[in-house]
């Protein structure tokens, strides 16, 4: 007795097509990394443009937005976006917080955000005396 049913992968293909096109929608994908001038950052996130994102730093957090518009609502308004969290990463204490840098690639459909080392706390040491 075979209990296992068999679907072909062209079936399962389309299925999962119709469910993007049809209301479903594609995952975020972020991956940070340490690189050897400091931090990146990259958020993979289809059918986005470069305005549909916003990075900022807020309390030692690095934030990610997505903007989505709403339907049914005057396009053109600032209020007709709802806003989506991609990412909140707290932000190392060797990185730069003043230098970091989005860039987006249309052609890769990717933002990449750039965190330098902050050279000036990197290696820092101290002693600090107990007292009695």
């Amino acid at each position: 007795m075979k209990s296992k049913i068999e679907i072909p992968q062209d079936i399962l293909a389309s299925i999962d097509f119709a469910n993007t096109v049809n209301g479903g929608m594609s995952e975020t994908v972020l991956n940070v990394e340490r690189i050897p001038e400091g931090y990146q950052i990259t958020v993979k996130a289809p059918s986005l443009r470069a305005d549909d994102f916003e990075v900022n730093v807020l309390h030692g957090r690095l934030l990610v937005h997505q903007f989505l518009p709403l339907f049914g609502q005057n396009q053109d308004s600032e209020t007709a976006r709802s806003m989506r969290m991609l990412g909140n990463f707290y932000l190392p204490n060797d990185a730069d917080f003043e230098n970091i840098s989005a860039r987006y690639d249309q052609s890769a459909r990717l933002l990449r955000v750039f965190m330098p080392f902050n050279d000036a706390v990197k290696d820092r040491r101290w002693h600090i005396d107990v007292e009695e």
